[in-house]
């Protein structure tokens, strides 16, 4: 067994069509026609397409079907045109063991449309080790091909595909072998119902997690669903999902719950008249829950049938858009999908969820289908917090901006209507990009020898004798470098007449200022400190028009990570 799973084998099990989803997509949107007929189930991919003869056809799922199996006089649809039924044979995929193998561990993975299916392997029992398609083959029989079996479980369409499970044997293998399904002993009709009642198929409900994993002993909030209804969710809460078929349900709901997991904890038919789970124990519908050991998983089922119902419960250990939907195509595409946001019944936490989420996102968070009882609307909290600013953020942001000089606010008018978080994070960005250079520029003109004092002071010195000023002030006010108060403007005042030599044409003199400056960078500790700082201060002023392009670029990222990092902060007090 550990070999086994050592090496397990894969395979794709799904409905394939002869033509691609979108047109079919395309189909049913105009026309409301359901893509139930499939061509054939593959397995990786191979599969042909089987025509079963009328009468099986006619035994395992009743009259008025084609010759694939469907159902063609669907209600409201009669005017479809016939589909016909062409057999192919081309090669099945073969699950090969190995000469000493006793074991085979094989993963089935069902990447299909439409089909709910039933798995089997001929004349050999297998055992399911894990939920979600996993089983352990016993290989105790004679070598030879043995069919491997899918079977639809939907009522549509009575089809089925095939591959081989191949023990080794010195027997030759014709052209023909990987082509013809194995005429071996099966277990399932063709409606995927077992042919002997006393064989044992598997029971879902009993598929207890491992290792064991019981749900929380009673739920905070409690959602009921009928089929293509919806209602409100929750955040950080145990949460119980019921969901009900309505009149006119004549087939089954394989749903899908994304984010967290659940715990199925009852299913059964005559309807479900209890407010909740607790009352539903406490009066009368014990019978149908399992709050023991439950199956733990993201899929269940609900079953065809007017009054069948299913519960599930769920922790919410994240806030987070989830959807929930039925994994039938048509029902995926169409009204039976609901996403939205997870924890919107106390305000305070649909705030926190929404400064967590992209603004995208948020777009998307509306329910697609109509609650079954009235309720708030959860969306419409989450919109009247997103992003109107109230009249005193307004002003807050047109102060903020104000700031910004007047030849670059063009760049920055589309934040005057933004929420006060996006001018925060356009302010924030607008330092970092003059702090990162200002450092990054000092630190390369202090520890190595190259400082461009003629390029810098020949474009920008009005900056350059502003970095001087600035730099001469601090250090003498701090006693830094060793500075004193006298020091205060000594270089600035060179710079200064430097400048009014420029003025006056005397650019000789300009030049002996410059290179005055060079030899005190090089010769005096003191002064060479001031020089880079100056340096750095210039160039990063220079900078002003790029660093502010690049904190608009950046701003709507910026403000959502600093929602991000806020929220975190809240949780942990």
């Amino acid at each position: 067994m550990r070999s086994a799973e050592k090496s397990p084998r894969h395979i794709i099990v799904a409905d394939w069509n002869d033509q691609p989803m979108d047109m079919y997509l395309i189909r049913f949107r105009d026309t409301g026609y359901i893509p139930t007929c499939a061509n054939s189930l593959t397995l990786n991919g191979r599969g042909g397409t089987r025509c079963e003869s009328a009468r099986d056809i006619e035994d395992a799922g009743g009259p008025g079907r084609n010759e694939r199996g469907c159902l063609w006089r669907i209600p409201g649809h009669e005017y479809t045109n016939v589909e016909y039924c062409t057999e192919t044979r081309p090669e099945l995929e073969i699950v090969q063991a190995e000469p000493g193998e006793e074991w085979v561990w094989i993963n089935f993975i069902h990447s299909g449309a439409h089909h709910s299916l039933a798995i089997s392997i001929d004349e050999h029992e297998f055992w399911v080790v894990a939920a979600d398609g996993d089983i352990l083959v016993k290989l105790d029989k004679p070598p030879g091909d043995y069919a491997i079996r899918l079977h639809s479980l939907r009522f549509e369409q009575m089809i089925q595909g095939a591959g081989i499970l191949r023990y080794a044997t010195n027997k030759a293998l014709t052209e023909h072998s990987n082509r013809i399904v194995p005429n071996t002993k099966p277990w399932l009709h063709l409606n995927g119902s077992v042919i002997n009642a006393a064989d044992k198929a598997m029971d879902e409900t009993k598929l207890a997690p491992y290792p064991h994993r019981p749900p929380p002993d009673k739920a905070d909030f409690t959602l009921r669903f009928m089929v293509n209804k919806t209602g409100p969710s929750t955040n950080g809460s145990v949460v119980d999902l019921i969901i009900e078929n309505g009149a006119q349900v004549d087939s089954s709901h394989p749903f899908h719950k994304h984010n967290h997991k659940v715990w199925i904890i009852a299913q059964g038919d005559g309807g479900f008249p209890w407010r909740d789970v607790n009352d539903a124990v406490r009066n009368g519908g014990a019978k149908h829950f399992n709050l023991v050991n439950p199956p733990f998983r993201d899929g269940f089922t609900l079953e065809a049938g007017e009054g069948k119902f299913v519960v599930v419960r769920y922790k919410i250990y994240f806030p987070a858009v989830s959807m929930l939907h039925c994994h039938m195509i048509h029902h995926f595409a169409g009204p039976s999908a609901r996403d939205g946001p997870l924890g919107q019944i106390l305000p305070e936490l649909v705030t926190s969820i929404h400064e967590m989420l992209p603004s995208r996102a948020i777009g998307r968070a509306r329910p697609f289908l109509r609650p079954r009882k009235p309720a708030t609307t959860r969306t419409t909290t989450l919109r009247t917090t997103s992003t109107n600013s109230s009249p005193s953020t307004s002003r807050a942001a047109q102060r903020l901006l104000d700031r910004v000089p007047l030849r670059f606010q063009k760049y920055t008018a589309g934040l005057r209507k933004a929420p006060l978080s996006h001018v925060v994070a356009f302010l924030v960005l607008h330092e970092i990009t003059a702090v990162v250079p200002l450092l990054g520029l000092f630190g390369l003109f202090h520890y190595t020898d190259f400082l461009p004092l003629g390029y810098v002071t020949g474009h920008w010195a009005g900056y350059v004798r502003d970095g001087v000023g600035m730099a001469e002030r601090y250090f003498s006010r701090k006693g830094w470098f060793g500075f004193e108060a006298g020091d205060r403007g000594t270089m600035t005042g060179e710079l200064d007449r430097s400048e009014g030599s420029e003025a006056t044409g005397s650019t000789e003199d300009a030049a002996d200022s410059t290179q005055d400056l060079m030899e005190r960078w090089q010769k005096d500790a003191k002064y060479k400190v001031v020089v880079e700082v100056a340096m750095a201060w210039a160039i990063t002023k220079a900078l002003l028009p790029a660093r502010i392009l690049v904190s608009v670029w950046g701003t709507p990222w910026f403000a959502g990570v600093m929602g991000r990092a806020r929220s975190v902060f809240r949780s942990r007090r």
